[in-house]
This record gives structure tokens, C-alpha cells and sequence, in this order.
């Protein structure tokens, strides 16, 4: 989040997550997370953010490759956990 000063500090956590779900013609994301971002060849394919998305926003904002590909690659696989949790939802089937 940017202050009135122009630095950055951190955000509420209601910032971090999309909430489309509930408020229809929201952006996807609640932060801009970089100029050009939804025009990337990833999202344009794919309707949403990507690995290349996050690689990329990571080498922007100054994370070490190295760092950056460890944080990835541990909530890549988490993709069973985040499937469960979509199923035993409340949300209805078409959301799902």
C-alpha cells in the first residue's frame, strides 16, 4: 500500500486477496500488481495470473531469483489443499 508520502507499507489483509467472487466486475486482483499486468501473454491466454506473472512482479520488486522461485514453488504445490478446500465450500457449483 502507498502512503501519501509515496513509500509503501504493508497492506491490510483484505488487500492481498481477490474478492470477484463476491463483487462481479471487480479487477481480479485487489493491488495493481504491476503496469501492464493483465496484458501479459499468460493472462491474456489463461484468463488469470501464472507463474510468469508472479516470476515477474518478484524480479520487479527486487526479490532474489533464488528466493522468489522457493516461495512459488511452495504454494504451486499446495494445489491439492487449495482443490479440497474449493470443494468443501459453500460456494455454489458454477463458482467452484
Amino acid at each position: 500500500m502507498q502512503s501519501e508520502f509515496g513509500d509503501y507499507t504493508l497492506s491490510n489483509a483484505c488487500d492481498l486477496i481477490s474478492t470477484i467472487l463476491h463483487t462481479p466486475g471487480e479487477e481480479d486482483t485487489a493491488l495493481d500488481l504491476y503496469e501492464g499486468g493483465i496484458n501479459s501473454t499468460f493472462y491474456q491466454h489463461a484468463g488469470y495470473y501464472g507463474r510468469p506473472n508472479f516470476e515477474e512482479l518478484a524480479y520487479k520488486i527486487g526479490l532474489n531469483q533464488k528466493r522468489s522461485q522457493g516461495i512459488i514453488n511452495n504454494l504451486s504445490g499446495q494445489n491439492n489443499e487449495v482443490i479440497n478446500m474449493i470443494e468443501n465450500s459453500f460456494l455454489n457449483p458454477d463458482t467452484k
